[in-house]
This record gives C-alpha cells, structure tokens and sequence, in this order.
C-alpha cells in the first residue's frame, strides 16, 4: 500500500494552512498584535510557496517528484526553524527590557509539524513509487518455408 503519498498531502496542507495561522504575537501592559506566517514576511512567504510546492510535487506519482517534495519539505523546515530561532532571539531581548512581550503562537508549530510530515511522505512516496518499464515489442519472425 502506497501510503507516503497521502503523508505529504497531509503535510503539505498542514504547511500551507500553518502559515495562515498566527505565529507571533507582541503585547506589552496596553495592547498586543498578532501576525500570521504570512506577517512573518521573511520566512512566512518563503514556506507558503515551497509548501505548496512541496504539496503539488508529492500529489504527482513519480520519483523525481517526490524528491522534490522531500527538499521543498526540508526547505520549509529550514525557514520554520529560523523562525523560531529568531522569534526566540528577539523575545529574550524584549524580556530583557522588561517593556514587550514577544511569543512564538501555534502556527508555526503546526507548519513545522507540516513540514515534518512532507519530508517524511516525500521520502516514503519516492520508496514506494514502483517504475513502470514499457515492455518491448517482440517482431514476429519472417517465414522460413521450411528452411533454418
């Protein structure tokens, strides 16, 4: 049973609708914003468009493409994490003002987890896909009448 597939279309729409999520939220004493993946511009845009091309590459039944959906998978894992390292980053400076709180949401999470996902089913479709050879023709022999 070729189950990578349906694994990284679970990623790749767990990916897409992470970065839809809110992902960072900025508060001090009077009011807070939140901002989507997409607010994130520099590493929400980046994993929006290679998680729906990681989904579009693991949907087509082919080993070049699921290669490809495992990179784009690990591409989207990359821009996630240095998401979280700078949100991390930042949010220590702010504690350290003591003036903003700054929190990573469960958008990213759920992207990260997408991204999981897509590498994994990238990985298990390009194992599972089986190459289909066409057969060659056979000619049929011409007459011998009777002679080798």
């Amino acid at each position: 049973m070729n189950y990578g597939r349906p694994i990284g279309i679970v990623g790749g729409m767990l990916a897409l609708v992470g970065t839809l999520l809110p992902w960072v939220t900025i508060s001090d004493s009077y009011s807070s914003i939140t901002a989507s993946g997409l607010g994130v511009f520099i590493f929400g845009i980046p994993a929006l468009i290679l998680g729906i091309l990681g989904l579009v590459f693991v949907a087509i039944p082919k080993k070049g493409f699921a290669i490809a959906s495992l990179i784009m998978g690990i591409l989207v894992m990359i821009f996630v994490v240095l998401a979280i390292t700078m949100t991390s980053v930042i949010a220590g400076f702010a504690t350290y003002t003591g003036l903003v709180t700054v929190s990573m949401d469960y958008g990213m999470y759920v992207t990260l987890v997408g991204a999981i996902l897509l590498i994994v089913g990238g990985a298990l479709a390009y194992v599972q896909i089986q190459d289909v050879v066409a057969p060659v023709p056979t000619q049929p022999l011409p007459p011998t009448n009777g002679q080798f």
